[in-house]
């Protein structure tokens, strides 16, 4: 986000991370009420002193009994608060079924959806595989912009609906482009996606991938993929190191394709490491 004017009232809409609304707000009140601080707004709210410190570090959950606790100070009208509140889930909810009903609700508000067009355009694009693929598909050799054809070179099945669905909605938005000659081509096209709306978009994309990432284990040949891991113990403090790698490898796969004559074919390619324990931190038991 932009920097906040402080003489202006924060507008929630513009927010897509409830931390950054609430810092946002909080930062606000203090510029024009000098005696308001993060204490007081503690007390004011029954909330423990020390405890805003540590959820604005993002140390403790913003749990709903306690943004309720805040909300009378903020002052919002009705739908703002049902908006503020669903924010929330977004930001802090670890379920995708909720993310996704939170982002629901709030694309219910119209003033969120005239200022948020691209940021729901991107999310909408990211959520179906079959948008990133089509996409990438312009790039082979003899490409089509016709369902039938998409349909006959897709490994997984898809109804022919589906494709021509989704093939609406890439021209709709521009994602692809037909020259003169009626031939399709993916234009540079900023996708513009941002804080638990990026998140939540990319966590739909990663899971439909990934499910099929499953399937490929079975279903295609293994001279045609390639899976390669390992299980390891490491101290937290190492891991920065190896998400640097694994990003530097993604940068000279970029360059293999930049340079890729005459493609045939899409593959998907992705980096994965998650920890299969919790910290166990300094404890020897």
């Amino acid at each position: 986000m932009n920097s906040p004017n402080l003489n202006l009232k924060p507008f929630i809409y513009d927010f897509h991370d409830v931390r950054e609304f609430l810092t946002s707000w909080l930062d606000w009140k203090r510029k024009n009420q000098k005696s308001f601080s993060m204490r007081r707004w503690a007390r004011e709210s029954g909330i423990s002193v020390g405890f805003l410190p540590l959820m604005f570090s993002r140390k403790r959950i913003l749990t709903e009994k306690i943004l309720n606790q805040l909300m009378p100070s903020l002052k919002l009208r009705s739908e703002e608060q049902i908006y503020l509140k669903n924010l929330r889930v977004l930001s802090e909810s670890t379920s995708l079924d909720e993310k996704s009903k939170a982002l629901n609700q709030m694309q219910k508000a119209k003033k969120y959806k005239n200022l948020n067009s691209k940021n729901l355009e991107a999310y909408k694009y990211l959520t179906n595989w079959l948008h990133v693929a089509i996409r990438e598909m312009t790039a082979l050799n003899g490409f089509k912009l016709d369902e039938k054809w998409i349909q006959s070179k897709l490994k997984k099945k898809v109804p022919a609906s589906k494709i021509k669905k989704a093939i609406q909605f890439l021209v709709d938005h521009e994602f692809i482009k037909l020259n003169k000659n009626g031939n399709a081509k993916k234009p540079e096209h900023v996708i513009k996606c941002v804080g638990g709306v990026y998140k939540l978009s990319m966590s739909h994309f990663h899971t439909q991938m990934l499910n099929q990432a499953t399937q490929s284990i079975y279903e295609t040949d293994s001279e045609k993929r390639y899976l390669i891991s390992q299980t390891v113990a490491i101290n937290p403090s190492d891991f920065d190191k190896i998400k640097d790698i694994m990003g530097t490898a993604l940068e000279e796969i970029q360059k293999v394709v930049k340079q890729s004559q005459s493609p045939t074919e899409v593959i998907y390619i992705t980096h994965l490491a998650f920890p299969l324990t919790k910290d166990c931190g300094d404890i020897n038991e």
